[in-house]
């Protein structure tokens, strides 16, 4: 496992994420939260990206993440190619996605 994270000018925790998993070729993308006050800024794109590049230097080609429905067009615009599937309904529905290195 290994996370990012980013703090303000005053220390507080203001962006946060990790990818956790075996450690062998696939990974989990978790909980990449970013202050509200903060948001837009594209901090958590950045954030994405780095977790990205450091899951590729460990080994990791097969990333999976959850997310609320809503939450689909910040990682589309992290430039994640995902394979996505929709579950569940109104505010409940949630999505899993996988993107992959391989070719």
């Amino acid at each position: 496992m290994f996370w990012g994270s980013l703090r303000n000018e005053d220390g507080k925790l203001i962006a946060f994420g990790y990818i956790t998993g075996p450690g062998i070729e696939h990974g989990y993308l978790e909980d990449v939260i970013i202050h509200s006050h903060y948001q837009g800024k594209e901090i958590g794109k950045e954030l994405v990206k780095i977790l990205m590049q450091e899951a590729e230097k460990q080994g990791i080609s097969i990333i999976t993440v959850i997310f609320q429905d809503k939450h689909n067009e910040f990682y589309e615009k992290c430039g994640l190619p995902l394979a996505r599937v929709v579950f569940g309904e109104g505010n409940r529905k949630e999505c899993l996605a996988a993107y992959s290195r391989k070719r």
